[in-house]
């Protein structure tokens, strides 16, 4: 769900680890599988930023449409599926 290097996702999740915003484990049956669960923490982040992202997301589209919010969310997934092919 994360186009991004898989090193650059374990970089991103050890700087998110040491801030204490998440608890990496390694299930005792798969030692190759890594749980990533927010923290504490990462919860009260996300509680705060989330209301701030659902409010840029209503300003940057307070003119369009339900039609047309519809089609540019289809079309940016379109777009980032097109560019997951470079």
């Amino acid at each position: 769900m994360v186009t991004v290097e898989v090193s650059t996702l374990s970089r991103l999740i050890t700087t998110m680890q040491r801030k204490g915003l998440v608890v990496r484990v390694r299930p005792e049956h798969n030692a190759r599988m890594v749980s990533i669960t927010l923290a504490p923490a990462g919860e009260e982040l996300v509680e705060k930023l989330m209301p701030l992202a659902a409010h840029f997301e209503s300003v940057a589209t307070q003119s369009f449409t339900d039609e047309q919010i519809t089609w540019l969310k289809q079309a940016l997934i379109q777009i980032h599926n097109d560019l997951e092919k470079v």
